[in-house]
C-alpha cells in the first residue's frame, strides 16, 4: 500500500497527506507515510496534513488533538475539511497555491506563467469533491 521509496518525488513544492477522520486506519497510513517522506526530502518540503470528513460527526473516532499533533510531529500544517460541504476546501486550495509559490521562488523554478500550473486548481477541487460512497450516509451532519 505503501508507495516505493524511490517513487516519492523530491521535486514535489510541498506534501498533502489526507486522511479521514472517521477512519483509523486512513489516519494509520498518514502516520507511517509521513516520516518516510521526511526522510526522503530532508525536512525541506512544507507537509499539509488535512483531515476530511468534517462533516460526519458521528462517525468520527480520530480527534482533532491527534491530528493536530501528528502535523506538529512532522513540522505539518494542519487544517480539517469537509469535502461534502465544500468546507474549508478553498482555504487548503490557497494555502498549497501561496506554499508552492513560495517553494518555487525559494528554488528559483518560478516560470512567467505564474506559480500554478493551469487546471491545477480545477484538479485539486475535482480530488476534494468527488463522490464517496459515504457523502450521503445518515451519519452526516447537515
Amino acid at each position: 500500500m505503501f508507495p516505493q521509496e524511490d517513487s516519492i518525488s523530491t521535486e514535489a513544492d510541498v506534501y498533502l497527506v489526507v486522511y479521514s477522520v472517521t477512519d483509523s486506519a486512513s489516519f494509520a497510513y498518514a502516520g507511517e507515510l509521513l516520516p518516510r517522506l521526511r526522510r526522503r526530502d530532508g525536512r525541506r518540503q512544507a507537509v499539509f496534513i488535512v483531515a476530511s470528513k468534517q462533516d460526519l460527526v458521528r462517525g468520527r473516532v480520530i480527534c482533532e488533538d491527534d491530528g493536530k499533533a501528528l502535523a506538529r510531529d512532522f513540522d505539518g500544517k494542519y487544517i480539517e475539511i469537509s469535502a461534502m460541504l465544500a468546507h474549508k476546501v478553498d482555504d487548503v486550495l490557497v494555502a498549497l497555491s501561496r506554499e508552492i509559490c513560495r517553494s518555487r521562488k525559494r528554488h528559483r523554478h518560478l516560470h512567467d506563467t505564474g506559480c500554478i500550473p493551469q487546471g491545477a486548481f480545477g484538479s485539486l477541487r475535482k480530488f476534494f469533491r468527488r463522490e464517496s460512497p459515504h457523502s450521503k450516509s445518515e451519519d452526516s451532519v447537515l
